[in-house]
């Protein structure tokens, strides 16, 4: 915790978990503690780009200090993804190993585990899958992004690499 305290979260989290989420007003009152277009597209960003390292590490989320806000997650450091090392396989399904690897073990999991079993968020969540799929994470428009992205930031990098050294700024710029 970087601010605050995991009181409010954990009431919220022992609702979802503790509730079926396939009764239609138990998914409703779920709806307004967490924020379920977001539960979607953090779970499509993280899986479609095969971050290995997603939900059992690097784990960000928040929320506002006000009645109706819900809980975000914050999408960072998915270096651990597109097969970057050789323990994170691009073609292994992480989607699959984090619902098994984490069964009931990872509250995150959890969560996005008990929203699925509402049958409209499933299938908002097949449908959103599908759509970033063949739109923002089509492998020509990741391409075009990340070399746009990289020659953004190129001039910076090499000072980065210049004050922090590994792994040097012609890795960088390769891979």
């Amino acid at each position: 915790v970087i601010l605050g305290d995991f009181e409010k979260f954990n009431q919220d989290y022992d609702y979802v978990v503790n509730n079926d989420l396939g009764n239609a007003s138990n998914y409703q009152q779920a709806s307004t503690l967490f924020d379920v277009t977001d539960l979607i597209d953090y779970a499509v960003a993280q899986t479609a780009i095969n971050n290995s390292d997603s939900y059992g590490n690097n784990i960000k989320f928040w929320r506002e200090r006000k009645a109706d806000a819900h809980w975000r997650y914050i999408l960072f450091d998915l270096e651990s993804g597109l097969g970057r090392y050789g323990w994170t396989l691009a073609g292994e399904n992480v989607f699959e190993k984090k619902m098994v690897q984490y069964a009931d073990t990872n509250r995150h999991i959890n969560i996005f585990k008990a929203f699925l079993g509402n049958e409209t968020f499933k299938h908002n969540f097949l449908n959103r899958y599908a759509d970033l799929l063949n739109t923002t994470f089509r492998e020509e428009r990741m391409e075009e992004e990340i070399i746009f992205s990289r020659d953004l930031i190129a001039h910076d990098m090499v000072r980065h690499f210049e004050r922090w050294g590994w792994p040097g700024y012609d890795i960088w710029w390769n891979q």
